[in-house]
């Protein structure tokens, strides 16, 4: 399960208008029928506002995809935030971000 994905353009649309937050919220509760705290809540958007400033920054086409919060199957565990795409020679490319506060 992923609770946030798009593209880096979307992301960046999404964490610009200060939607980010409530996208998630609104999505995790849907899939998990599980309530955020606002700890957790907080931390995505601080995370998530460096993150824009990161990905603003880059070079990465704006169709490269964005996942948020991917939950690995068989665990409990998520990995916090992942940028799909492909690289200059048109191989599949992934890195995975674990964020830290």
């Amino acid at each position: 399960m992923i609770i946030y994905k798009s593209t880096v353009k979307g992301f960046l649309g999404d964490v610009d208008s200060n939607r980010i937050g409530e996208i998630m919220v609104d999505t995790f509760f849907k899939r998990t029928l599980g309530r955020v705290s606002d700890a957790e809540v907080n931390s995505w958007r601080n995370s998530l506002s460096a993150m824009e400033r990161i990905i603003g920054r880059s070079d990465l086409p704006t169709d490269a995809g964005i996942a948020i919060e991917y939950n690995i199957p068989a665990t409990a565990k998520r990995v916090d935030f992942i940028v799909s795409g492909y690289s200059p020679n048109q191989k599949p490319s992934i890195s995975i971000i674990e964020l830290k506060q």
